[in-house]
């Protein structure tokens, strides 16, 4: 489950799936950006969600909004736009899970959003402060992004922007799908046959990420 109170329910079918393999329905094209403080720590990520083209049909469609199709909301429908994915359940992680090396860094909720309609799709932004900014040194800096339902796919998509920091440096790093496969059929042989409550919650197997390593300023 996504989270956010809107259209999407807790089990995924496996229509499209291989046997050994694991099929979102939401297709997200992620962006993210780090944050960097005065004194050089890491404060915060913003993230970029841009839904696939069905998904954001049905968001418009059952919002009612472009009556007339022309792919452009009203100034009243834009406003109704921003926010609609920000009102998360109690305890939802938001799909975004930061680490120094192993260790999990403590996110605030959601600030900063909006969200626009565009070529047919809609793209939501906001922005997950640090509870406690870190410095990025020997250990690097690890931001993953994943429904760990697998109901939602994110992709990371572009250059991860680095603000703020001028010493720093980001890479993408894909999953081992052949291992990710793996345990996800080994989980699925396990399964009692109720899909809804015992559906693998391996999202984490099947995320990108994006690792920052920095280097002392000159």
């Amino acid at each position: 489950m996504i989270g956010k109170g809107v259209l999407i329910g807790a089990a995924i079918a496996l229509t499209g799936a291989s046997p050994a393999s694991a099929h979102p329905h939401i297709f997200i094209d992620t962006q993210i950006a780090i944050s960097f403080n005065a004194a050089g720590l890491a404060d915060g990520v913003r993230l970029s969600w841009a839904y696939d083209d069905l998904t954001s049909l049905q968001m418009i469609a059952d919002r009612g909004f472009d009556a007339d199709f022309d792919g452009v909301l009203t100034d009243a429908e834009a406003d109704a736009l921003s926010g609609f994915d920000m009102h998360w359940d109690a305890g939802y992680e938001g799909d975004t899970y930061v680490f120094v090396g192993d260790t999990p860094v403590l996110l605030q909720g959601p600030s900063d959003w909006g969200a626009t309609y565009a070529n047919d799709v809609v793209t939501s932004v906001h922005t997950r402060r640090f509870t406690t900014p870190v410095a990025v040194a020997d250990l690097p800096l690890v931001v993953r992004v994943y429904d760990p339902s697998l109901y939602s796919g994110y992709f990371i998509v572009g250059e991860p922007t680095l603000m703020g920091s001028s010493h720093c440096t980001a890479e993408i790093r894909k999953p081992d799908l052949v291992a990710a496969n793996k345990l996800f059929e080994a989980a699925l042989a396990q399964m009692s046959g109720d899909v809804e409550n015992d559906y693998p919650a391996l999202g984490s197997a099947y995320a990108e990420e994006v690792r920052i390593t920095c280097n002392a300023p000159s």
